[in-house]
């Protein structure tokens, strides 16, 4: 007997459309949301009985694809599918694969701390580095880059300090899962206070709170076992005077305490954040389905909403939001069970579990980020997530083999 979820599903939406689409609405319309039960069955089958990251990413570029019919602009729509579907077809080779781990965990921490060496040079060597920038940035570019520079915004290697403040993140994650993980390596202390002053100097509150939470998060996951607890809790107690001594009595991180005070004064803690969400849920009631169209609230509305959930809401419906929520609540959630695997494996030394917290640690800054950004539109953040997750399915999909 078929007792599945997506079974009962589909004969409630079933009978709803036969008897009450009158009420409802279209009759058609309901037709295409009776097959959306049906789909979820299909990708499930396709990927051996589980709703994971990649049946999840796909029931995702599934519904931005259904809302991109909606779009008063399909270029910007099928530029989004597009790089959903090259970064899903990514994936699917990664997470086939086992043992690059250990080569993406040496080349990003590269790229990471010459970004966050470049960031603190924006204060010891300004005039170098807005010459380095002026090489790299054109035009409008780099009159933004150096508006944010002369500001006290340090944007690093980017045009944006949010994306210099998500690659400084990658580098705090590498220290915190290093030390969670028991390397009592003195550099490691220096570099965490780095790497503190480094997103300081970004500016990002979002980023802070992002990494403060990712931090008790990764805490909470390497401290399941017992008698790992009391050490690793101390380690943690150590994170947070870190912090609180840089916040506090270093000069150039000044500017982030001052952002926030200012913001407070004002009345507006959001930065205006608040009245893009307003705007943006009243297109959305308007288009609660299907939504606007995928990517189109800029290009159309001329609204940045900074919020992935809200925006995704507006532009692919109900349905496409809840599938974004899926994507990161499945990833996450079963990268939090490999870990514990991870945590135990004899296989991999200690350093070869490190990218592995790295993974855990992004993914929860990349789902607290989205409540403050758009990261989901971004290359330069979807993409390394893309990877993050792949970390994880790859090792599940590995120990899977060797044990069947």
């Amino acid at each position: 007997m078929d007792k599945s979820i997506s079974m009962k599903i589909l004969i409630i939406m079933m009978c709803i459309t036969a008897f009450f689409f009158n009420a409802m609405g279209n009759g058609y319309v309901m037709l295409i949301l009776c097959l959306i039960p049906v789909m979820l069955r299909a990708l499930i089958l396709i990927t051996r009985v589980e709703l994971n990251s990649s049946a999840a990413l796909m029931l995702f570029i599934l519904f931005a694809y259904m809302s991109s019919t909606f779009s008063a602009s399909r270029a910007d729509s099928n530029k989004f599918i597009f790089m959903m579907i090259a970064f899903l077809i990514m994936k699917f080779v990664l997470e086939d694969s086992f043992g690059w781990q250990k080569f993406f965990s040496t080349t990003l921490f590269f790229i990471v701390a010459v970004s966050v060496a470049v960031t603190l040079l924006s204060v010891v060597v300004p005039d170098m580095v807005l010459g380095m920038a002026e090489m790299l940035f054109d035009g409008e570019s780099f009159d933004i880059y150096s508006l944010l520079f002369y500001e006290g915004s340090f944007a690093g290697l980017y045009g944006q300090t949010g994306i210099n403040a998500y690659v400084i993140s990658m580098f705090l994650a590498f220290v915190v899962a290093s030390l969670f993980l028991g390397n009592k390596n003195k550099l490691n202390y220096v570099l965490l206070g780095v790497g503190i002053i480094a997103l300081l100097l970004t500016k990002k509150r979002s980023f802070l709170l992002a990494n403060v939470i990712a931090t008790l998060v990764l805490f909470i996951q390497n401290s399941k076992s017992e008698k790992r607890k009391l050490k690793i809790a101390g380690r943690l107690l150590f994170l947070v005077v870190a912090a609180f001594l840089v916040v506090r009595y270093v000069p150039a991180t000044q500017g982030i305490v001052e952002k926030i005070s200012a913001l407070e004064n004002a009345g507006d803690i959001t930065n205006g954040r608040e009245t893009s969400w307003e705007q943006t849920i009243e297109i959305w009631k308007e288009n609660p389905i299907f939504g606007i169209g995928i990517n189109n609230m800029v290009g159309i509305h001329d609204i940045s909403t900074h919020n992935v959930y809200i925006q995704l809401l507006a532009e692919t419906g109900i349905f496409g939001a809840i599938a974004y929520i899926i994507l990161l609540w499945s990833s996450f959630t079963r990268s939090g069970e490999a870990y514990q695997y991870i945590l135990k494996d004899d296989e991999l030394i200690t350093n070869g579990k490190i990218i592995y917290g790295v993974s855990i640690y992004m993914q929860m800054i990349f789902i607290v980020y989205s409540f403050f950004g758009n990261p989901v539109y971004g290359i330069n953040f979807m993409l390394p997530y893309i990877m993050f997750v792949s970390v994880m399915d790859s090792y599940r999909k590995y120990k899977r083999s060797v044990m069947e």
